[in-house]
């Protein structure tokens, strides 16, 4: 029964959502279509401006739900609330109150304007701003799901992004530094065959539609559109260790590599150079290694501390270059 009452629950928050959509398209108030189901007659072209924060968002049902219901992050209800905006509920908790800690967007949860009106709830810009990067939504979508005008999302979304890049990211996306961390990261790599392994490396190329004219030979290259390519550095357990900026599709691997400040300096030996790990030779004689690597393609460098594959055998000393 309780997987009906989700099938319901879930049914009717897509038919509320399309009762507002429709409503919003004919200047009306949603509450109308729950009372009666009357034919449009009788609209007048004078009918008052809408006002979004009159009415109650999709996402602010979906939360108020949830938490009634006290549902874990690993229930059904919980796994939607992942799949919608891409991550767990706890984790949305957190980001929700490190924001109004650091006061990114004033104290107070809702803001007024100078007439004493209260503005949108926080809560519901946040949840609006994790489905456009999770799904890839139009901020005029949105604006039907949240209530919410697509211009007001669309100042919060990038000075959300801005704040988060530039704050949050330093502070997540670390490597392992700590020994407990490092053998952490490392124990997954050894349990495959592959000691002294601790993360992996390679570079995204995302699909740039919007690509300038003017830009479109720098950003068009093996993939055959334009793209902004990204290296990123990850762990067996999904754990992003680095990431660098945008750089132009046309730009290789090898060429990407050497902005990236984590392989540079893992490279140079600022990092990880003193850990040792042991290891098996091919006359199964247990050896001890100094300093770390990572696994890659083979369109990287031949660096001791990227290990790729090769097509060719070749002997220990080449190997390790």
């Amino acid at each position: 029964m309780e997987e009906f009452d989700d099938i319901d629950d879930e049914v009717s928050s897509v038919l509320h959502c399309m009762a507002a959509a429709e409503a919003m398209f004919f200047d009306e108030d949603p509450g109308l279509h729950s009372q009666s189901t009357s034919s449009h007659a009788g609209r007048q072209t004078g009918q008052a401006k809408r006002d979004y924060g009159d009415r109650e968002s999709e996402w602010k049902i979906f939360m108020d739900e949830f938490e009634a219901r006290g549902e874990a992050d690993e229930s059904k209800i919980g796994r939607t609330f992942r799949f919608r905006f891409g991550l767990q509920l706890s984790l949305f908790r957190d980001i929700y109150n490190e924001v109004l800690h650091l006061k990114w967007f004033g104290e107070a949860d809702k803001k007024r304007d100078a007439t004493g009106k209260e503005g949108h709830s926080l809560e519901v810009k946040l949840l609006g701003t994790l489905n456009i990067l999770t799904r890839a939504t139009v901020l005029d979508q949105e604006a039907v799901l949240t209530h919410i005008s697509a211009s007001t999302l669309h100042k919060f979304f990038w000075r959300f992004c801005e704040h988060f890049a530039t704050v949050m990211m330093p502070v997540w996306v670390t490597p392992p530094r700590h020994e407990k961390d490092i053998q952490m990261a490392a124990a997954p790599y050894e349990s495959k065959g592959m000691p002294g392994c601790i993360w992996s490396t390679d570079v995204v190329h995302v699909v740039w539609d919007c690509c300038p004219a003017g830009w479109q030979t720098y950003h068009k290259g093996s993939k055959g559109c334009t793209t902004r390519a990204f290296e990123a550095t990850g762990s067996l357990d999904l754990e992003i260790c680095g990431v660098t900026a945008g750089h132009p599709g046309m730009r290789n691997d090898q060429t990407i590599v050497k902005f990236d400040g984590l392989v540079q300096a893992m490279h140079t030996g600022e990092i990880y150079a003193d850990v040792t790990f042991e290891y098996f030779d091919a006359n199964g004689v247990k050896q001890t290694e100094q300093g770390l690597y990572g696994i890659s393609d083979s369109g990287y460098h031949k660096w001791r501390c990227m290990i790729s594959k090769h097509s060719f055998p070749v002997d220990a000393e080449k190997a390790w270059e």
